[in-house]
């Protein structure tokens, strides 16, 4: 009968735990939710998310470049737009224009009425705010030309 009884004391006390555990939860979520202060409201509210560019780490290629005549055999002017435009002049005459897009983490693709369908991959290497590196003629004989940026 003693056994009986501890058995009985044990599972009302078990019970009991299991049933404070399960309310004290629902009262700390409860308590959580509505207990937010207004300040904190407030921050979360103005704290403005960062858009990221949809150029990511391209997004310092934008812009006008150029190389000289002496470096490159004529002198090359690049335009990149944000619109994913592209504009090429050699000396002072409007080469070509096209799309640029990204294609990896080292090459984006150029493509204007020159170059087949599928564009002509170009590598980007060492860019920073006022130079970069740009290969072309990566399958055959690659180019490197280093541009510097235009400063109006």
């Amino acid at each position: 009968m003693m056994k009986l009884i501890e058995i009985k004391n044990l599972f009302a006390i078990g019970l009991i735990l299991a049933l404070s555990a399960c309310s004290s939860s629902t009262t700390s979520t409860e308590y959580t939710a509505s207990d937010a202060s207004p300040s904190q409201e407030v921050q979360s509210k103005e704290a403005p998310e960062k858009q990221e560019s949809k150029l990511g780490k391209y997004e310092g290629l934008q812009g006008k470049w150029t190389v000289d005549a002496a470096t490159a055999g004529a002198q090359i002017d690049l335009t990149f737009n944000e619109d994913g435009s592209f504009a090429q002049k050699m000396g002072p005459v409007d080469f070509q224009n096209g799309t640029w897009t990204i294609v990896d983490d080292e090459h984006i693709n150029i493509i204007t009425p020159n170059t087949k369908a599928e564009g002509q991959k170009w590598k980007v290497t060492e860019l920073t705010e006022s130079s970069v590196n740009l290969t072309w003629n990566l399958e055959r004989k690659p180019m490197t030309l280093p541009m510097t940026r235009v400063t109006d």
